[in-house]
């Protein structure tokens, strides 16, 4: 007995859309942090300042990057699996005449 896999591409497609919509989400994060401008603090916590800007911008666009590439992944996977069973559907075609007897 083999087990039956079944993928909801829609699901797939789904999810590619919000990893999509993270990514541009923490895309700007980055590009506001790294904009922000520490001008009217105290002269004291401008450098602590500007280092914690540059860096919470760095991790929020090394974040786009993951989240885009989940997006890629998962909009890849839902284009293979249709074009599995689109081969499938066209193995099936091919089967279904050469059943039965030639007329």
């Amino acid at each position: 007995m083999t087990a039956e896999m079944y993928v909801e591409q829609a699901r797939l497609r789904q999810g590619s859309t919000r990893w999509d919509e993270l990514a541009g989400l923490m895309r700007t994060t980055s590009t506001e942090l790294g904009d922000a401008s520490v001008a009217g603090l105290p002269p004291r916590v401008q450098d602590a300042a500007s280092r914690f800007l540059a860096r919470w911008s760095g991790w929020a666009g090394q974040s786009d990057e993951i989240a885009a590439g989940f997006a890629t992944a998962l909009d890849d996977a839902a284009s293979s699996y249709l074009t599995a069973d689109s081969d499938a559907a066209q193995a099936v075609d091919v089967l279904d005449g050469r059943i039965g007897p030639r007329l």
